[in-house]
Protein backbone atom coordinates (compact mmCIF):
# COMPACT_ATOMS: atom_id res chain seq x y z
CA UNK A 1 0.00 0.00 0.00
CA UNK A 2 0.93 3.53 -1.04
CA UNK A 3 0.38 6.52 1.55
CA UNK A 4 1.22 10.03 1.14
CA UNK A 5 1.14 12.36 4.36
CA UNK A 6 0.35 16.05 4.18
CA UNK A 7 1.14 18.25 6.27
CA UNK A 8 1.72 22.14 6.53
CA UNK A 9 3.49 21.94 9.78
CA UNK A 10 7.41 22.02 9.66
CA UNK A 11 7.37 18.31 10.49
CA UNK A 12 10.75 17.62 11.77
CA UNK A 13 9.23 19.69 14.78
CA UNK A 14 5.78 18.38 14.83
CA UNK A 15 5.18 15.61 16.92
CA UNK A 16 1.68 14.21 16.31
CA UNK A 17 2.85 13.71 12.34
CA UNK A 18 6.43 12.23 13.05
CA UNK A 19 4.10 9.83 15.44
CA UNK A 20 1.82 9.38 12.48
CA UNK A 21 4.51 8.47 9.61
CA UNK A 22 6.28 5.93 12.33
CA UNK A 23 2.78 4.09 12.75
CA UNK A 24 2.32 4.26 8.37
CA UNK A 25 5.62 2.97 7.84
CA UNK A 26 4.84 -0.44 9.27
CA UNK A 27 1.79 -1.21 6.59
CA UNK A 28 3.08 0.89 3.75
CA UNK A 29 5.14 2.92 1.39
CA UNK A 30 4.76 6.67 3.43
CA UNK A 31 5.59 9.44 1.26
CA UNK A 32 5.09 12.97 3.09
CA UNK A 33 4.47 16.40 1.31
CA UNK A 34 5.25 19.58 3.63
CA UNK A 35 7.88 22.05 5.02
CA UNK A 36 11.30 21.13 5.65
CA UNK A 37 13.59 19.72 7.15
CA UNK A 38 11.85 16.11 7.15
CA UNK A 39 12.71 13.64 9.65
CA UNK A 40 14.97 11.08 9.09
CA UNK A 41 12.75 8.28 8.42
CA UNK A 42 10.61 9.72 5.71
CA UNK A 43 10.78 9.20 2.08
CA UNK A 44 10.06 12.06 -0.86
CA UNK A 45 11.36 15.50 -0.71
CA UNK A 46 10.29 18.75 0.97
CA UNK A 47 7.87 20.45 -1.54
CA UNK A 48 6.04 23.73 0.25
CA UNK A 49 8.62 26.74 1.00
CA UNK A 50 7.57 30.26 2.47
CA UNK A 51 8.97 31.44 -0.19
CA UNK A 52 6.31 30.59 -2.04
CA UNK A 53 4.40 33.36 -0.66
CA UNK A 54 5.93 36.63 -1.66
CA UNK A 55 4.83 40.16 -0.18
CA UNK A 56 2.71 41.06 -2.54
CA UNK A 57 0.54 37.93 -2.55
CA UNK A 58 0.34 38.63 0.95
CA UNK A 59 -1.38 41.97 0.26
CA UNK A 60 -3.59 40.44 -1.83
CA UNK A 61 -4.57 37.09 0.04
CA UNK A 62 -4.66 39.49 2.99
CA UNK A 63 -7.60 42.10 1.11
CA UNK A 64 -8.89 39.24 -0.24
CA UNK A 65 -9.75 37.44 3.34
CA UNK A 66 -10.75 40.84 4.84
CA UNK A 67 -13.27 40.88 2.37
CA UNK A 68 -14.40 37.12 3.25
CA UNK A 69 -13.53 36.43 -0.76
CA UNK A 70 -12.62 33.30 0.64
CA UNK A 71 -12.32 31.04 -2.88
CA UNK A 72 -9.96 33.29 -4.61
CA UNK A 73 -8.18 33.12 -1.71
CA UNK A 74 -8.34 29.93 -1.94
CA UNK A 75 -7.48 29.66 -5.64
CA UNK A 76 -4.91 32.08 -5.53
CA UNK A 77 -3.09 30.37 -2.90
CA UNK A 78 -3.64 27.01 -3.39
CA UNK A 79 -3.84 26.58 -7.05
CA UNK A 80 -1.68 29.24 -8.42
CA UNK A 81 1.36 29.33 -5.53
CA UNK A 82 1.23 26.01 -4.65
CA UNK A 83 -0.21 24.11 -7.62
CA UNK A 84 3.42 24.19 -9.25
CA UNK A 85 5.20 22.30 -6.20
CA UNK A 86 3.10 19.16 -6.37
CA UNK A 87 2.70 18.76 -10.37
CA UNK A 88 5.07 15.76 -11.07
CA UNK A 89 6.11 14.04 -8.32
CA UNK A 90 5.53 10.46 -10.21
CA UNK A 91 3.99 9.74 -7.23
CA UNK A 92 0.86 7.43 -7.13
CA UNK A 93 -0.96 6.92 -3.42
CA UNK A 94 -3.43 4.70 -2.41
CA UNK A 95 -4.36 6.65 0.72
CA UNK A 96 -3.76 10.34 1.15
CA UNK A 97 -3.12 11.18 5.20
CA UNK A 98 -3.82 14.77 5.83
CA UNK A 99 -3.59 17.20 8.56
CA UNK A 100 -5.21 19.71 9.47
CA UNK A 101 -8.27 21.47 7.34
CA UNK A 102 -5.81 23.69 5.98
CA UNK A 103 -4.34 21.65 3.71
CA UNK A 104 -7.28 19.66 2.66
CA UNK A 105 -7.00 21.80 -0.89
CA UNK A 106 -3.32 20.84 -1.48
CA UNK A 107 -4.91 17.39 -1.22
CA UNK A 108 -7.61 17.93 -3.61
CA UNK A 109 -5.20 19.82 -6.38
CA UNK A 110 -3.02 16.64 -5.33
CA UNK A 111 -5.51 14.43 -6.36
CA UNK A 112 -6.31 15.94 -9.73
CA UNK A 113 -2.90 16.22 -10.73
CA UNK A 114 -1.45 12.60 -10.41
CA UNK A 115 -4.73 12.00 -12.87
CA UNK A 116 -5.36 8.57 -11.23
CA UNK A 117 -8.91 9.38 -10.53
CA UNK A 118 -10.53 9.76 -6.83
CA UNK A 119 -8.63 8.73 -3.77
CA UNK A 120 -9.99 8.60 -0.22
CA UNK A 121 -8.71 10.42 2.45
CA UNK A 122 -8.21 10.30 5.90
CA UNK A 123 -8.07 13.74 7.80
CA UNK A 124 -6.64 14.35 11.16
CA UNK A 125 -7.61 17.71 12.47
CA UNK A 126 -4.92 18.97 15.04
CA UNK A 127 -7.08 22.19 15.93
CA UNK A 128 -10.53 23.50 15.27
CA UNK A 129 -9.74 25.86 12.57
CA UNK A 130 -13.25 28.12 13.17
CA UNK A 131 -12.23 29.10 16.33
CA UNK A 132 -8.24 28.05 16.33
CA UNK A 133 -7.01 31.78 17.40
CA UNK A 134 -8.08 34.44 19.90
CA UNK A 135 -6.67 37.45 18.32
CA UNK A 136 -8.41 40.37 16.24
CA UNK A 137 -6.54 39.07 12.85
CA UNK A 138 -7.46 35.13 14.29
CA UNK A 139 -11.41 36.50 14.70
CA UNK A 140 -11.80 38.81 11.27
CA UNK A 141 -9.38 37.12 8.83
CA UNK A 142 -7.85 33.71 9.50
CA UNK A 143 -11.06 31.80 11.41
CA UNK A 144 -13.27 32.83 9.22
CA UNK A 145 -11.16 31.33 6.00
CA UNK A 146 -11.13 28.10 8.14
CA UNK A 147 -14.32 27.75 8.43
CA UNK A 148 -15.15 27.77 4.94
CA UNK A 149 -12.50 25.57 4.45
CA UNK A 150 -14.47 23.36 6.78
CA UNK A 151 -17.98 24.03 5.30
CA UNK A 152 -15.81 22.76 1.71
CA UNK A 153 -13.66 19.94 2.56
CA UNK A 154 -14.96 17.80 5.83
CA UNK A 155 -17.57 16.08 3.54
CA UNK A 156 -14.33 14.98 1.71
CA UNK A 157 -12.56 13.14 4.01
CA UNK A 158 -13.47 9.06 4.56
CA UNK A 159 -11.77 9.47 8.21
CA UNK A 160 -11.53 11.77 10.32
CA UNK A 161 -9.99 12.14 13.96
CA UNK A 162 -8.49 15.03 16.37
CA UNK A 163 -7.21 15.41 19.31
CA UNK A 164 -9.64 15.97 22.13
CA UNK A 165 -13.40 15.30 22.89
CA UNK A 166 -14.10 18.73 23.12
CA UNK A 167 -12.54 19.05 19.30
CA UNK A 168 -14.94 15.54 18.62
CA UNK A 169 -17.47 17.78 19.46
CA UNK A 170 -17.12 20.71 17.83
CA UNK A 171 -16.53 18.88 14.57
CA UNK A 172 -19.23 16.61 14.77
CA UNK A 173 -21.41 19.76 14.82
CA UNK A 174 -20.29 20.34 11.54
CA UNK A 175 -20.39 17.29 9.66
CA UNK A 176 -22.30 14.06 9.46
CA UNK A 177 -19.30 12.06 9.66
CA UNK A 178 -18.20 9.89 12.88
CA UNK A 179 -15.92 12.15 14.46
CA UNK A 180 -12.66 9.92 16.50
CA UNK A 181 -10.16 10.51 19.26
CA UNK A 182 -6.62 9.99 19.02
CA UNK A 183 -4.56 11.61 21.76
CA UNK A 184 -1.46 13.40 21.61
CA UNK A 185 0.42 10.82 23.44
CA UNK A 186 3.57 9.49 22.73
CA UNK A 187 5.26 6.07 22.48
CA UNK A 188 5.50 4.50 25.77
CA UNK A 189 8.58 4.76 27.71
CA UNK A 190 10.22 2.27 30.12
CA UNK A 191 10.81 4.40 33.11
CA UNK A 192 10.22 4.54 37.18
CA UNK A 193 9.67 7.34 38.78
CA UNK A 194 12.60 9.45 40.16
CA UNK A 195 13.29 10.00 43.61
CA UNK A 196 12.06 12.95 45.50
CA UNK A 197 15.20 15.33 47.20
CA UNK A 198 14.03 16.61 50.62
CA UNK A 199 16.24 20.00 49.62
CA UNK A 200 14.37 20.68 46.38
CA UNK A 201 11.18 19.95 44.61
CA UNK A 202 11.67 20.29 40.96
CA UNK A 203 9.29 21.49 38.55
CA UNK A 204 10.07 21.62 34.81
CA UNK A 205 8.16 23.08 31.95
CA UNK A 206 9.41 22.01 27.98
CA UNK A 207 8.29 23.38 24.52
CA UNK A 208 7.93 26.59 22.57
CA UNK A 209 6.55 29.84 22.73
CA UNK A 210 2.79 30.19 21.27
CA UNK A 211 -0.34 31.52 21.82
CA UNK A 212 -1.85 31.51 25.42
CA UNK A 213 1.34 29.34 26.85
CA UNK A 214 2.33 31.59 30.01
CA UNK A 215 5.57 31.53 30.82
CA UNK A 216 5.48 34.62 32.94
CA UNK A 217 3.16 33.33 35.08
CA UNK A 218 5.39 30.16 35.56
CA UNK A 219 7.81 31.91 36.90
CA UNK A 220 5.72 34.27 38.89
CA UNK A 221 4.93 31.01 40.05
CA UNK A 222 8.56 30.88 41.67
CA UNK A 223 8.02 33.75 43.23
CA UNK A 224 5.31 33.07 45.35
CA UNK A 225 7.28 29.13 46.14
CA UNK A 226 9.97 30.68 47.83
CA UNK A 227 12.77 28.54 49.04
CA UNK A 228 12.54 24.34 48.78
CA UNK A 229 11.72 24.68 44.62
CA UNK A 230 13.35 25.01 41.63
CA UNK A 231 12.02 25.71 38.12
CA UNK A 232 13.57 24.37 34.71
CA UNK A 233 12.81 25.33 31.46
CA UNK A 234 13.54 23.25 28.06
CA UNK A 235 12.33 25.93 25.95
CA UNK A 236 12.04 26.54 22.33
CA UNK A 237 12.63 30.23 21.18
CA UNK A 238 14.40 33.10 19.72
CA UNK A 239 17.18 34.79 21.76
CA UNK A 240 14.78 37.57 22.17
CA UNK A 241 12.35 35.53 23.49
CA UNK A 242 15.07 33.70 25.65
CA UNK A 243 16.40 36.67 26.97
CA UNK A 244 13.23 38.20 28.17
CA UNK A 245 12.41 35.36 30.67
CA UNK A 246 16.08 35.22 31.78
CA UNK A 247 16.10 38.59 32.65
CA UNK A 248 12.59 37.85 34.18
CA UNK A 249 13.90 35.40 36.19
CA UNK A 250 17.11 36.21 36.99
CA UNK A 251 16.78 36.72 40.78
CA UNK A 252 14.78 33.51 41.51
CA UNK A 253 15.62 29.71 40.93
CA UNK A 254 14.94 29.30 37.16
CA UNK A 255 17.26 27.34 35.52
CA UNK A 256 17.16 27.46 31.59
CA UNK A 257 18.61 24.53 29.40
CA UNK A 258 19.15 23.57 26.17
CA UNK A 259 15.96 21.77 24.43
CA UNK A 260 16.53 18.10 24.16
CA UNK A 261 14.79 16.09 20.80
CA UNK A 262 11.54 14.83 21.47
CA UNK A 263 12.61 11.19 21.66
CA UNK A 264 15.37 11.98 24.69
CA UNK A 265 12.39 14.22 26.28
CA UNK A 266 11.16 11.51 28.39
CA UNK A 267 14.26 10.28 29.79
CA UNK A 268 15.43 13.40 30.50
CA UNK A 269 12.38 15.17 32.13
CA UNK A 270 12.37 11.97 34.01
CA UNK A 271 15.18 13.10 37.02
CA UNK A 272 12.37 16.55 38.09
CA UNK A 273 9.36 15.93 40.18
CA UNK A 274 6.40 18.47 38.66
CA UNK A 275 5.53 19.14 34.60
CA UNK A 276 4.25 22.18 35.18
CA UNK A 277 1.74 24.32 32.44
CA UNK A 278 0.04 27.51 32.38
CA UNK A 279 -2.31 28.04 29.65
CA UNK A 280 -4.19 30.58 29.09
CA UNK A 281 -8.27 29.59 27.93
CA UNK A 282 -8.48 32.08 25.51
CA UNK A 283 -10.04 30.39 22.68
CA UNK A 284 -11.59 27.34 22.18
CA UNK A 285 -9.02 24.80 21.29
CA UNK A 286 -7.17 26.34 24.59
CA UNK A 287 -9.78 25.81 26.48
CA UNK A 288 -10.05 22.17 25.28
CA UNK A 289 -6.85 21.56 25.00
CA UNK A 290 -5.31 17.91 25.38
CA UNK A 291 -1.13 18.99 24.39
CA UNK A 292 1.65 16.58 23.77
CA UNK A 293 3.56 18.31 26.88
CA UNK A 294 0.90 16.78 29.04
CA UNK A 295 1.18 13.52 27.78
CA UNK A 296 4.82 13.60 27.29
CA UNK A 297 4.86 14.53 31.54
CA UNK A 298 2.93 11.10 31.96
CA UNK A 299 5.51 8.94 30.06
CA UNK A 300 8.98 10.94 32.10
CA UNK A 301 6.26 9.60 35.04
CA UNK A 302 6.42 12.98 36.56
CA UNK A 303 3.33 15.07 38.94
CA UNK A 304 1.51 17.64 37.02
CA UNK A 305 0.38 21.02 37.68
CA UNK A 306 -1.89 22.70 35.09
CA UNK A 307 -3.98 25.72 34.27
CA UNK A 308 -8.10 24.71 35.14
CA UNK A 309 -8.52 23.88 31.58
CA UNK A 310 -11.44 21.58 31.21
CA UNK A 311 -10.06 18.41 29.50
CA UNK A 312 -6.69 19.48 31.35
CA UNK A 313 -8.24 18.84 34.65
CA UNK A 314 -10.66 15.80 34.73
CA UNK A 315 -7.38 13.96 32.67
CA UNK A 316 -5.19 14.90 36.19
CA UNK A 317 -7.68 14.35 38.44
CA UNK A 318 -9.31 11.32 36.50
CA UNK A 319 -5.95 9.77 36.91
CA UNK A 320 -5.11 10.86 40.05
CA UNK A 321 -1.85 12.55 38.93
CA UNK A 322 -1.42 15.90 40.36
CA UNK A 323 -3.12 18.99 40.49
CA UNK A 324 -4.97 21.78 38.98
CA UNK A 325 -5.32 25.58 39.55
CA UNK A 326 -8.41 27.60 40.62
CA UNK A 327 -7.08 30.77 38.09
CA UNK A 328 -5.01 30.58 35.49
CA UNK A 329 -2.10 32.41 37.22
CA UNK A 330 1.14 32.04 38.82
CA UNK A 331 -0.37 33.03 41.74
CA UNK A 332 -2.95 30.57 41.91
CA UNK A 333 -0.40 27.93 40.46
CA UNK A 334 1.92 28.24 43.09
CA UNK A 335 -1.02 27.96 45.84
CA UNK A 336 -2.04 24.68 44.35
CA UNK A 337 1.42 23.02 44.66
CA UNK A 338 2.28 24.50 48.28
CA UNK A 339 -1.13 22.27 48.76
CA UNK A 340 0.76 19.10 48.18
CA UNK A 341 3.20 16.90 50.55
CA UNK A 342 6.28 15.29 49.34
CA UNK A 343 4.10 12.48 50.28
CA UNK A 344 1.34 13.55 47.41
CA UNK A 345 3.53 13.92 44.89
CA UNK A 346 5.37 10.55 45.20
CA UNK A 347 1.79 9.20 45.04
CA UNK A 348 1.04 11.25 42.18
CA UNK A 349 4.60 9.84 40.17
CA UNK A 350 3.32 6.39 40.92
CA UNK A 351 -0.33 7.18 39.26
CA UNK A 352 1.75 8.34 36.72
CA UNK A 353 3.21 5.29 35.82
CA UNK A 354 0.61 3.36 35.67
CA UNK A 355 -1.01 5.91 33.33
CA UNK A 356 2.04 5.67 31.47
CA UNK A 357 0.85 2.17 30.15
CA UNK A 358 -2.80 3.37 28.74
CA UNK A 359 -2.28 6.37 27.64
CA UNK A 360 0.97 5.93 25.20
CA UNK A 361 0.91 6.03 21.59
CA UNK A 362 0.39 2.26 20.93
CA UNK A 363 -2.95 2.01 21.51
CA UNK A 364 -3.27 4.92 19.18
CA UNK A 365 -1.38 3.47 16.14
CA UNK A 366 -3.78 0.60 16.29
CA UNK A 367 -6.70 3.11 15.48
CA UNK A 368 -4.46 5.02 12.82
CA UNK A 369 -3.34 1.33 11.11
CA UNK A 370 -6.95 0.23 11.11
CA UNK A 371 -8.60 3.54 9.76
CA UNK A 372 -6.10 3.81 6.79
CA UNK A 373 -6.55 -0.30 6.20
CA UNK A 374 -10.01 0.14 5.88
CA UNK A 375 -10.63 3.37 3.69
CA UNK A 376 -8.69 1.36 0.83
CA UNK A 377 -10.93 -1.77 1.14
CA UNK A 378 -13.19 -2.44 -2.13
CA UNK A 379 -16.45 -1.49 0.00
CA UNK A 380 -14.72 2.19 0.83
CA UNK A 381 -16.87 5.52 -0.57
CA UNK A 382 -14.11 7.71 -2.29
CA UNK A 383 -13.43 10.77 -1.67
CA UNK A 384 -14.40 13.48 -4.81
CA UNK A 385 -11.94 15.02 -6.59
Amino acid sequence: MKILVISLSPIASDPRVIRQIEALNEIADVRVLGYSPLPENVKGSNVFQPELLPWYCKIILGFLLACRAHRAAEYIYYEKLMGSCIAGIGYVPDVLVVNDITAMPVAKNFIRQCGAGPKPIYLDLHEFGPAEGGGLIDRLIKNPFKSYLCGVYLSRANKITTVSYGLVKAYQRLTDKCVRLISNAPFYERLIPSEISEEKVKLVHHGGFGPGRDFEGLIETMEHLGDGFELHFYLMGNDRQLNNLRERARHLPVIFHDPVPTKLLAKELNQYDIGVYLLKADNYNNTHAMPNKLFEFVQARLAIATSPNPEMKSFIIGNKIGVVSEKCTGRSLADAIKAISNKDIKGFKLNADIAAAVHCFETNKKMIVEMATEIVGPKSPLCAE
